[in-house]
């Protein structure tokens, strides 16, 4: 699908998985939420001279692509979260997309990032206080985001697709450990007013394309340490 937003961020290599860090490494783990509404085109009637076309809605909200998610990649994700995970404290850190899992006091994650394209229009308009004396940086970002669930090289084709974008406020705020050292930033927001298109197997093998709009939100300040 073409994308909607230009500048793509890789966001997370190699094949799903679940994971363990090899090292003590320290983790921003926050919750990635979407609320969408998909409108595809129902059944035209014909009634004389008059002829009715309608048009169909259906939410496409978290828990449907956990779903979309679970059916590629042979999991139920029943109780699951879909989160983004981020290395703190390194120079290069990585972003991962991330279904966790808690079943019978097992937590579980699982790296769906094959999945997932997030693209950053440009320009990112900076609102922002930087004290060069320790890094700290806070603030605002202003400026297009887009997110893409696609399908993953050596995977089943995904029950639905889509590539949503729009405008959103970032909020940065710096983060720190219980040294009072700084090991990095966490960037909140939410896109209230996404727009975009995909498409979605209502039933059989029918694919049925739609034109989508609704919200896309990234929230949490939750760090965690991983031996």
């Amino acid at each position: 699908m073409k994308k909607i937003l230009s500048l793509s961020i890789a966001v997370g290599l190699g094949a799903l998985q679940s994971f363990q860090a090899s090292a003590k490494e320290t983790n921003l783990v926050q919750h990635l939420t979407f609320s969408l509404t998909a409108w595809y085109q129902g059944p035209t009637l014909t009634n004389g001279t008059t002829i009715i076309s309608n048009a169909n809605s259906r939410t496409i909200g978290t828990k449907q692509v956990l779903n979309w998610l679970g059916s590629a990649t042979t999991n139920s994700f029943t109780n699951a979260s879909l989160l983004i995970i981020k290395q703190l404290d390194v120079t290069n850190p990585a972003v991962r997309f991330v279904v966790r899992e808690k079943i019978g006091g097992v937590t579980t994650n699982f790296d769906v990032s094959p999945f997932f394209t997030r693209t950053f229009g440009s320009p990112q308009v900076a609102n922002t206080t930087l004290n060069t004396s320790n890094g700290a940086l806070n603030g605002s970002f202003y400026g297009n985001v887009g997110f893409a669930l696609e399908d993953a090289t050596n995977y089943p084709t995904l029950k639905g697709h889509f590539d949503m974008g729009g405008f959103r406020i970032t909020t940065i705020t710096t983060l720190e450990n219980k040294k009072h050292e700084i090991i990095g930033v966490t960037e909140q927001g939410s896109i209230p007013n996404a727009f975009g298109k995909g498409d979605i197997i209502l039933s059989g093998t029918n694919v049925t394309p739609f034109t989508a709009e609704g919200s896309i939100t990234i929230n949490g300040q939750v760090t965690e340490v991983d031996n």
